[in-house]
């Protein structure tokens, strides 16, 4: 298990929503876009591949760095 701090910049508030939601099911929000999980390696790749996850159709920023 990883301890994972995600945060996004969304500007369509739609989008931003479906994100947020989505991260409610892995971590804890701590600010309004920032969320902390505790999730396996497996888990962050299926939450970054998923559908409404933003990046996966742009992949402007995708940084996940090994710590």
């Amino acid at each position: 298990m990883k301890y994972v701090v995600i945060s996004y910049d969304i500007s369509d508030d739609k989008k931003r929503n479906k994100v947020a939601n989505m991260l409610l099911d892995y971590g804890t929000r701590v600010q309004y876009s920032v969320f902390e999980c505790l999730i396996d390696a497996k888990t962050l790749e299926k939450l970054v591949e998923r559908p409404e996850t933003p990046t996966r159709k742009k992949r402007q920023h995708k940084n996940i760095p090994n710590l």
